[in-house]
């Protein structure tokens, strides 16, 4: 059915009032936890948690020196610097200048000897050149964008033939204990949104990006993240117990598990 004006404009000013609560959610998020994130320092961090997230872009991404490394949705840029640690070259991209400050903090108190780039921008509209990546990385990124296909779209365009994309670690929108446990949290918030794996799926492929692997995971996640302390003793115990043992056991990863999927343009 084809759209009248009216319809097509107030679609678009929705949009504009998303990217508008996008861009004042990542400030916010970076003035709360700044010096949280400046003191967090990914290269010399061994905690378990941290372990975990770099071990899973380690195994699916497998970034190696030559590679020149798209992180989209950077935020505060813990995984871009990890990556430029083993020798690529990396462009971390985020929407919130405010987040990739606390990266540029950071990386002022040490001498880096790598090569990271920071750049202010939007998912859904990339400023770099047709093909310019030979891995891109989106971690834990869609489902805080207004509308994911654009940036997926983006995505393939700026991926070489034959290049890597890692979308890492999205939430499930099946998973009805995460929405019980974690998004009373987030309560009046409208960048965390799920998405299911078939949904995915189709956005990739109308993309031009084919699925090369495709997982579940959480219980790890959880049970290992500083983001699940905070709350009520019973959500807590929820999260670390019943949680991360659900997730990683077949069948219930399909359900509680977040997705994690390679693809290849």
């Amino acid at each position: 059915m084809k759209l009248t004006n009216q319809d097509q404009n107030r679609q678009a000013m929705k949009r504009v009032n998303a990217k508008k609560g996008e861009i004042e959610f990542e400030r916010r998020a970076a003035v709360q936890q700044a010096q949280t994130r400046i003191d967090f320092d990914p290269l010399v961090r061994d905690d378990k948690w941290w372990k975990w997230r770099t071990g899973l872009v380690d195994s699916w991404l497998f970034p190696s020196s030559e590679d020149i490394v798209l992180d989209v949705g950077a935020a505060s840029c813990e995984m871009s610097e990890f990556l430029a640690s083993k020798g690529c070259h990396v462009v971390a991209l985020d929407i919130s200048s405010a987040m990739l400050l606390i990266s540029k903090k950071r990386t002022g108190k040490r001498r880096s000897g790598y090569s990271l780039e920071h750049v202010t921008g939007d998912c859904e509209r990339l400023p770099f050149r047709d093909g310019k990546f030979d891995k891109i990385l989106c971690l834990e990124t869609l489902h805080h964008l207004p509308y994911m296909q654009g940036a997926l779209r983006e995505i393939s365009r700026c991926l070489r033939k034959g290049g890597t994309c890692l979308i890492c670690n999205e939430p499930n929108n099946l998973d009805i204990f995460r929405k019980v446990v974690c998004e009373w949290s987030w309560k009046g918030s409208n960048l965390e949104r799920s998405c299911s794996a078939f949904k995915l799926r189709s956005y990739l492929a109308a993309a031009g990006l084919k699925i090369i692997k495709m997982g579940y995971s959480q219980g790890e996640a959880v049970r290992n993240s500083p983001w699940t302390r905070h709350r009520s003793a019973l959500k807590d115990w929820l999260a670390r117990n019943v949680y991360r043992t659900l997730g990683d056991t077949k069948p219930f990863s399909y359900l509680f598990g977040n997705i994690t999927i390679s693809c290849q343009k």
